[in-house]
């Protein structure tokens, strides 16, 4: 099952504030420097966060388990599909938690994408996004539905990004979003690969993905925000999640890892 947790982070205690916080992020000396180096509160908050999912990520690995980052900067754990993001206010967590000693073995890539609904903006779907999508978007005459139809085609384009592992270096108008699957463009595909042939073996998989034809879906809405979660097993059971925290402001993140474990504080997106 592939399990999606949303936290509020301006919920959290700032971790400067309280050394028994950053000990929960001791599995990465980066992290915590990178946590501690933040001067905005809120941004420090978010940090922090997405620490507390990524020191799940290692716990569910196992025993043993280590954190690596990619090129571009994407976290893995072999062994582990996750992803992480993040908007103004909120972090998301998308994981894939076997139910069942087979599922470990199952391949599965995901990526995830959180974005709160803004005003569309056509210049930007003009330049990045392909010209069909673009003329869908156009073709809506209501403010609130286009501005929510484009907070839905940019996440869904984040998450394959993300997915595929190399973040923006990805051209969004090599694919197609406007159904529940992403549909690359064959030849606009093919050529790209070619351009990025000496620019290393990530170019080279990103497309090989893109390629497959198997990006598929899922969407969560919550407090004016969309929540996208690609992986490559149309077949996976999803489910959401967001944390509640009971104290906000005053409660240690215990309850955070509590929460990730099944105990308590869950509710259903």
């Amino acid at each position: 099952m592939i399990k999606t947790y949303v936290l509020d982070t301006t919920q959290l205690q700032d971790p400067l504030e309280d050394a028994s916080c950053m000990e929960l992020l001791s599995f990465s000396n980066e992290r915590m420097e990178k946590t501690a180096r933040i001067r905005q509160p809120d941004a420090r908050k978010q940090s922090f966060g997405a620490g507390l999912f990524l020191s799940y990520a290692l716990q569910k690995a196992g025993s043993g388990a280590r954190l690596y980052f990619n090129s571009f900067g994407k976290p893995f754990v072999t062994g582990m599909p996750f992803n992480i993001s993040h908007t103004k206010h909120y972090a998301i967590l998308s994981i894939w938690e076997p139910q069942q000693p087979s599922d470990k073995d199952l391949p599965l890539l995901l990526g995830c994408d959180i974005e709160m609904v803004h005003a569309y903006r056509p210049n930007i779907a003009r330049r990045f996004f392909m010209p069909q999508e673009h003329e869908t978007l156009e073709s809506i005459s209501q403010e609130h539905m286009q501005a929510e139809l484009f907070c839905r085609y940019w996440t869904r384009k984040e998450s394959v990004m993300k997915l595929a592992g190399l973040g923006m270096a990805l051209p969004m108008n090599l694919y197609d979003v406007r159904s529940g699957q992403a549909y690359a463009d064959t030849g606009k595909t093919r050529a790209w690969i070619l351009e990025k042939e000496h620019a290393g073996p990530e170019y080279r998989k990103a497309a090989e993905i893109l390629l497959e034809g198997r990006l598929f879906f899922q969407e969560y809405w919550h407090d004016g925000c969309c929540i996208t979660v690609c992986s490559t097993k149309k077949e996976c059971r999803q489910e959401g999640y967001l944390i509640q925290i009971p104290r906000p402001g005053e409660t240690d993140a215990a309850c955070i890892r509590d929460a990730l474990r099944g105990r308590c504080f869950l509710s259903k997106l």
